[in-house]
């Protein structure tokens, strides 16, 4: 004899009521768009610090080119032009130099004050401040010595001392039986 399936033999508790799942849905929902939200700050947060890191590293770039020049020859005052540097090659930052734009720090042909600043797409994301002076090298200024260096400028070598014939040798056999001693100690301390 066959049975057939009928809703008279499916027991009434089986299963879930039609609030139960909504309720469900609408928690699953509300942990869903909390998260989303949360990834979202997270990448906002990541990018910006990608391009301050990279604004910085544009920035820094520039200011080793400028380490090169001498100190004297660059400008008193003004901003220079717009620098177009390239980092990771996919960013494009605006790097500007603006010299001394603090007075109080530019007194001498020697000295320059400069502000980097490091531009993305129209916006700053990076600024920093820093003070060059002329570097002496081996007690002459860079001016006094026409950056060439010679052999009178240059420090003699003093010889090592040679050992005299009057030391006496040093007794290895006693500085081994001396070790092992020690090593008994610490053994007999830290339990090797």
């Amino acid at each position: 004899m066959r049975r057939y399936c009928s809703l008279e033999n499916i027991p009434k508790e089986a299963g879930f009521t039609l609030v139960e799942v909504v309720v469900a849905l609408a928690i699953m929902g509300v942990v869903i768009a909390a998260s989303t939200t949360s990834f979202i700050t997270h990448l906002r947060a990541n990018y910006t610090a990608e391009l301050i890191f990279e604004g910085e590293q544009a920035a820094q770039s520039v200011i080793d080119d400028l380490r090169y020049e001498e100190v004297s020859s660059l400008p008193l005052n003004g901003t220079d032009s717009p620098r177009n540097i390239t980092m990771n090659a996919l960013r494009e930052f605006q790097v500007y130099v603006t010299y001394c734009p603090e007075d109080t720090y530019c007194s001498s042909d020697t000295v320059r004050h400069l502000r980097v600043r490091a531009d993305y797409r129209g916006e700053r994301v990076y600024q920093t401040e820093t003070v060059f002076t002329q570097l002496e090298r081996g007690g002459v200024t860079s001016e006094e010595s026409e950056g060439s260096l010679n052999e009178s400028n240059l420090p003699t070598p003093t010889p090592a001392p040679t050992p005299s014939a009057s030391t006496p040798p040093s007794d290895s056999s006693s500085n081994q039986t001396e070790g092992r001693g020690r090593k008994k100690k610490r053994c007999k301390y830290w339990g090797c």
